[in-house]
């Protein structure tokens, strides 16, 4: 067996990979947003958020959960209420709840217009990294360069059990699924490699793969032509 990769190596290479996926995933959704809401004849998500910017409006785009985006809305009444209350009343409003806020001081602030300006994007965002993104992502790598940039910083390489020169499309796309089998249960397809006797992960398995430490490269030391010593000599 060639020399596998250790663990803490595999773990930074797939977290420096997650990083880069969430940020194409980022891209690809604004892109998106964007086309659709210009064939739909509305205002995409990048202009929405110059305009609410330039107006001083709060506007939130968000994958968090209900209760997070709730937290927001209510630091962001607050804020409101505070130019337009006493001191002794704001001081007030800090222990009531988001549904009290908007049942006392609804004729103050125009709560509606505030919740428009935060577009929850959980459920979409969710969609593109796991399915689209993602997916696209470790086959094209897996199957071309048997290396994702992650891997590449950490000097791993993905290599087949069998001994195949590279990674065939459907073997990329198993091991890309395999990532999914891997996170279940806490993520113990990804710490099987601390036990199991191959040093294999869940993912290594199902696609029949191993992931290999390689070698350091070392500068090779350039020589001067013997020609050259003999006229400095001179």
């Amino acid at each position: 067996m060639p020399n596998q990769a250790d663990f803490l190596r595999r773990f930074f290479a797939f977290a420096v990979d997650s990083i880069l996926i969430s940020l194409i995933t980022i891209f690809v959704f604004l892109v998106y947003s964007e086309i659709r809401a210009a064939a739909k004849g509305e205002r995409g998500l990048i202009a929405r958020a110059v305009d609410a910017i330039k107006k001083g409006e709060p506007f939130l785009v968000t994958d968090e959960s209900d209760e997070e985006v709730e937290k927001y809305l209510e630091k962001a009444y607050r804020r409101m209420l505070k130019k337009k209350l006493p001191p002794g009343e704001y001081e007030r409003t800090k222990k009531m709840s988001l549904y009290e806020l908007k049942s006392a001081y609804s004729d103050k602030i125009d709560f509606e217009k505030i919740e428009k300006g935060v577009v929850k994007i959980r459920k979409g965002i969710e969609v593109f990294r796991e399915i689209v993104v993602a997916y696209i992502y470790f086959i094209l790598f897996f199957r071309f360069r048997a290396q994702t940039p992650g891997k590449r910083l950490f000097r791993l390489k993905v290599v087949d059990l069998k001994g195949g020169r590279r990674l065939g499309w459907y073997q990329s796309l198993e091991r890309a699924h395999g990532y999914a089998a891997s996170t279940l249960i806490g993520g113990v397809g990804f710490l099987q490699v601390l036990w199991d006797k191959e040093g294999l992960t869940m993912h290594d398995k199902i696609a029949s793969t191993t992931v290999i430490l390689l070698p350091k490269r070392e500068k090779l030391k350039t020589k001067e032509p013997k020609s050259r010593k003999a006229k400095r000599s001179r």
